[in-house]
């Protein structure tokens, strides 16, 4: 959680010393086409930080594994009951830092007397076991994988976004170029 804080806290710092450098050649910019930004271009990220990490003998690995094929690809599986709800959705296969994984992306819900919580998770599952990383809040989590690009939807616009950093304690999404 530390190293959420310290990213944050350095884009954050970084994002004011670039409207900075902005102001001051702004001038220059306007003249070179190719190095002027619009809000669209703007960094934008996406944290997680893990939550659980599951044994490759677990049961619910055993589950997931039953969700991984093709013809699984961006279908939701719900289960549950008035109680407490769960929709996993397959993504399909990604590559990090050299390790294969299956890619899913879970929504819960739990009803907790007159209140219900809930979550969003992104599952990161291979032949070691699985990770699950929280985001913040289900906006956060991907429509569908192409190709190890991930696609969001925000308030106004469809982003595209791939995986900055992966660890066993963080995940971090940066915007890329769209398709």
């Amino acid at each position: 959680m530390k190293f959420c804080t310290y990213l944050f806290l350095f884009l954050l710092m970084f994002s004011c010393v670039n409207e900075k450098s902005k102001k001051a050649h702004s001038s220059k910019r306007k003249s070179e086409k190719n190095q002027v930004k619009t809000d669209r271009d703007e960094v934008k990220v996406i944290l997680g930080s893990i939550k659980i990490k599951l044994a490759p003998t677990d049961q619910k690995i055993e589950y997931l594994r039953t969700l991984i094929s093709s013809k699984n690809l961006n279908e939701e599986d719900k289960s549950g009951n008035s109680e407490g709800q769960e929709t996993i959705t397959y993504l399909g296969q990604i590559n990090v830092h050299g390790e294969s994984f299956h890619v899913f992306k879970q929504i819960y819900f739990i009803q907790f007397a007159r209140e219900i919580h809930g979550g969003s998770e992104m599952i990161f599952a291979n032949k070691n076991g699985a990770s699950y990383y929280e985001l913040e809040m289900s906006e956060n989590l991907p429509i569908d994988m192409n190709h190890g690009i991930f696609r969001f939807n925000t308030n106004a616009d469809t982003i595209y976004m791939k995986i900055e950093y992966m660890s066993d304690s963080d995940i971090v999404f940066k915007k890329v170029k769209t398709q």
